[in-house]
């Protein structure tokens, strides 16, 4: 699956082995890339890196810093990249 924001692309994809991975960067700056593993929730996906966890759920992305919410935004769902 496949998501934009205002500013952001994010990828959730998983492996042959069935290993889920949410990959997210700026639009148009790969350099910004990171990708960590994920888990499906009851509604969305959840990723963590370090402190940070990445939460989608229906239309938006949730960002939080030890638990504590820092950014949250709105989601397009496009088509998943080939």
């Amino acid at each position: 699956m496949a998501y934009r924001t205002k500013d952001k692309q994010i990828t959730l994809c998983r492996t042959a082995a069935g290993k889920l991975y949410y990959y997210g960067e700026f639009t148009g700056r790969p350099d910004t890339g990171l990708a960590m593993p994920a888990t499906q929730t009851a509604d969305g996906f959840i990723a963590r890196n370090g402190a940070y966890a990445y939460e989608i759920s229906g239309t938006t992305v949730t960002i939080t810093l030890d638990g504590r919410q820092i950014g949250r935004e709105n989601l397009t769902r496009v088509e998943s990249p080939s």
